[in-house]
């Protein structure tokens, strides 16, 4: 059994992954791999909803929607479904903004990774 505590070893191990040329491949390939996933997730989100018209449709404000509305919902109900689906489509566009920058804070790092592993070498 060892004398040492756990949490040595464990730094130990960290820095020694982080302070070794192949460490810190090995680091670079698995972060590249979980950028990679979080991109093509990203991705398939943004493309459902890359239009104001799209995201009219999410949040319940779309043409269609208002005007089935406007035949089931009385003139009060109505004028504040409107509202709620206009606040709700901005609150969703501040969102879809949100992660549009998220995503090319993604592909930058993941130029950078594909640089480090020598897999993609940066133009300058």
């Amino acid at each position: 059994m060892s004398t040492k505590p756990a949490k040595v070893s464990l730094l130990r191990r960290t820095a020694k992954r982080l302070f070794t040329k192949a460490g810190r491949r090995e680091a670079a390939k698995t972060s590249l791999a979980k950028t990679e996933r979080e991109i093509l997730n990203l991705n398939l989100w943004i493309e459902s909803r890359n239009s104001d018209a799209k995201i009219r449709y999410w949040v319940g404000g779309s043409p269609e929607q208002l005007a089935n509305r406007k035949a089931t919902l009385s003139a009060k109900e109505y004028a504040r479904y409107v509202s709620e689906a206009e606040r709700n489509f901005r609150a969703y566009k501040l969102g879809y903004i949100a992660r549009l920058n998220r995503m090319e804070t993604l592909l930058s790092t993941s130029r950078k990774l594909r640089a480090r592993l020598g897999l993609d070498p940066l133009r300058h």
